[in-house]
């Protein structure tokens, strides 16, 4: 995806996920600062799932309540 493509996507204000090559490595680098420490907040406050939770929570959503 080219910037110009991504600076259309951003300028939405709209919710995307953009896949960063990790060749792109000042790129990757300024991301994981910004999101490593909010990561590191959610999961010490018990708000990420893993895959364990996932598929607890889709196999109670197939069951009949």
């Amino acid at each position: 995806m080219s910037k110009i493509n991504c600076k259309k996507i951003v300028g939405k204000e709209a919710d995307y996920l953009l896949a960063v090559k990790a060749n792109h490595k000042r790129l990757l680098s300024q991301i994981e600062d910004v999101l490593l420490p909010e990561v590191a907040r959610q999961a010490s406050d018990g708000l990420l799932f893993n895959e364990a939770d996932y598929q607890k929570i889709e196999k109670n959503l197939g069951a009949v309540q």
